[in-house]
Order: C-alpha cells, then structure tokens, then sequence
C-alpha cells in the first residue's frame, strides 16, 4: 500500500478517550473519497466544456493539477506549510464549491447542489472531529 496513502488515515487515526470508547476513521475516510471526487468532478467539468480538443484537454488537467497542489501544500492534514483551524475549513469549502461551479457548467445542477451539501458536511464534520481530538 502507497505510504502517502497510509499517512493520510494515520494522522486521523484516534486514541480511544478515557471513557473507553473508540472514535472511527470513517469520516476522514469519506473526506479523502470526497477530495477524490472532486479531482474527478473537476476533470470531467473541463473535458465536457463545448471546446476544441487541446482546449478541453487543458481545462481538464490544469484544474485538477491546481487543486492538487491547493490541497497537498496547504489543505491536506500533513500538508507542509498548513493553513491555521478558522482558514482551512473556509479555504477547504472554497475549493469545494469550485468543484461544485464546475459540476453545475455541466448542467447537472442538482448534481453540484448535492456534491457540494455533502462535501461541506463531510468537511465541517472532519474539522470537528480533529479539533474535539486535538483538545
């Protein structure tokens, strides 16, 4: 298994509180499913747009290589250089409705309705749960 991979899920891994009860790792795993859709929103988005080939092309790519970057060096939980509580979640809810603009261009507007509600609540939950942990 990728040890990026791995590094993702081991800084939300959780300690079982005194109480005794255990805290699952499900909600940053659907976050990481979620930041995955949402490369593959964004790709799809700019591959579908009514354009010549090498247009489409780009807007596939360079959206998904910017949000990427985005993500890895500032958003991501073991990003280098991240970005304070309050910031991150409003920048991390930036990039989603992006996403969600890019759905809706598509025309698929409940589509990039649905993605986005469920992006922030996945996003709010995982920040929750991080700072009620870190606490």
């Amino acid at each position: 298994m990728d040890p990026l991979y791995l590094n993702y899920f081991s800084c939300h891994a959780s300690v079982p509180p005194a109480g005794g009860e255990d805290i699952s790792v499900g909600v940053p795993a659907l976050v990481f499913l979620d930041e995955l859709a949402l490369l593959v929103v964004l790709a799809i988005s700019g591959a579908t747009i009514d354009a010549p080939l090498v247009t489409r092309l780009a807007l596939a790519v360079a959206p998904v290589a910017v949000a990427s970057l985005v993500w890895g060096r500032w958003l991501a939980p073991r990003a280098p250089h991240p970005i304070a509580h309050p910031q991150s979640l409003g920048a991390k809810l930036v990039v989603f409705a992006v996403g969600a603009i890019a759905f809706s261009a598509t025309g698929d507007i409940v589509g990039a309705i649905v993605f986005f509600v469920v992006s922030t609540a996945l996003v709010v939950a995982s920040e929750w749960e991080r700072h009620r942990l870190a606490s």
